[in-house]
């Protein structure tokens, strides 16, 4: 309704109104009056509702990303915290339901079996043992690989599915009335560096739900979850190839300590024949014995030695070395052998 006057206003005010149903199609309306200098007024209604609408859109939407962005700094600090990969996985799908109010959550693995099975690793909102009945493939050849979990698994790009949690078969949520079907889900893709590669689902009861920045903030939740898994991936191997390496350097030291004990025995008892006294040919080979033990003692040392090595102890040094001696002690062990096959060695 508008009253008109042809005095210029002097004051303004403005505001807006909302009428509910059953006015018609529950309209947004502005209300602008205009006060007169001689007591009179004019109002006008005009419709706003597009506007309303279009700024609401915009605020839900910077609720969503503030929403995600909340999320990716909480998951940061969860993945610094959580103890082992079962663990940091349901603190994951834990979190984003109850801090980030997503309905549900789950992660899940590609399997290289014969049906190319997905294998649920963790999973928030879900009733108990809801993803166990589930069989879900992500084979392009199977009925059951059509869904947005199948495809992002195979293209590596995020998909969003309206309607549909990607389980073919409706389910209850966890405490609501909610089934799968009446769900929007987003299936975001990540690959380990070991080649495995896996799959975070998250849900969210809007229609219209996940806009392109809660998107990217999501995918930065899930590549950060990938990174950590992989660091943790590598810190284990790591930890097992340095347990392996100490395991080794133990055994080699105490089966070169094992060989050396009775070749001592055996040194000492050419020196105690030798002192009671030889004839010459006897002495010969009391020498080619102790060249031999001699020589096996340095072979021994020098497994010693590469213990030495992976503890990062090994420490180098300068000695003269003299060609001649280490060609004689050859000659002295071998001679025998080559001589019953005919064949002479000599040391020049």
């Amino acid at each position: 309704s508008l009253a008109a006057s042809t005095t210029s206003p002097v004051v303004c005010e403005n505001m807006v109104l909302h009428v509910p149903k059953p006015a018609p199609l529950g309209k947004h309306l502005s209300l602008t009056v205009n006060h007169f200098s001689d007591g009179t007024m004019a109002a006008i209604f005009s419709d706003v509702s597009n506007e309303y609408h279009l700024l609401e859109t915009q605020r839900d939407a910077l609720r969503r990303n503030h929403r995600a962005l909340r999320l990716v700094s909480d998951t940061n600090i969860t993945l610094a915290r959580s103890v082992d990969r079962a663990h940091l996985l349901q603190a994951i799908c834990t979190l984003i339901c109850e801090r980030g109010g997503y309905p549900m959550a789950w992660v899940g693995y590609a399997q290289q079996d014969a049906e190319h099975s997905v294998l649920p690793m963790a999973s928030a909102g879900y009733e108990e043992g809801y993803l166990a009945q589930k069989t879900i493939s992500w084979d392009e050849n199977s009925p059951r690989g059509q869904g947005p979990v199948s495809i992002a698994i195979r293209t590596g790009k995020s998909q969003i599915c309206q309607g549909s949690s990607s389980i073919s078969t409706a389910g209850t949520l966890r405490g609501t009335s909610l089934s799968a079907t009446d769900l929007t889900s987003v299936s975001l893709p990540f690959t380990k560096r070991s080649g495995m590669r896996g799959v975070l689902t998250i849900c969210a009861s809007q229609a219209d739900a996940f806009n392109s920045q809660e998107i990217e903030l999501l995918e930065e939740l899930t590549a950060n979850l990938a990174h950590e898994l992989d660091a943790r991936e590598e810190r284990r191997l790591r930890q097992e190839a340095e347990s392996s390496a100490k395991i080794k350097s133990n055994f080699l030291a105490n089966m070169s300590h094992e060989i050396r004990t009775p070749l001592n025995a055996i040194t000492s008892m050419a020196y105690l024949l030798r002192r009671d006294g030889v004839t010459p040919a006897q002495a010969v080979k009391l020498d080619k014995l102790d060249n031999a033990s001699q020589h096996l003692l340095a072979i021994i040392t020098d497994i010693l030695d590469l213990t030495k090595i992976d503890s990062g102890k090994l420490e180098l040094s300068v000695a003269p070395l003299r060609g001649e001696d280490i060609v004689s002690a050859v000659v002295s062990m071998l001679s025998e052998r080559a001589q019953a096959k005919g064949v002479e060695l000599q040391a020049t």
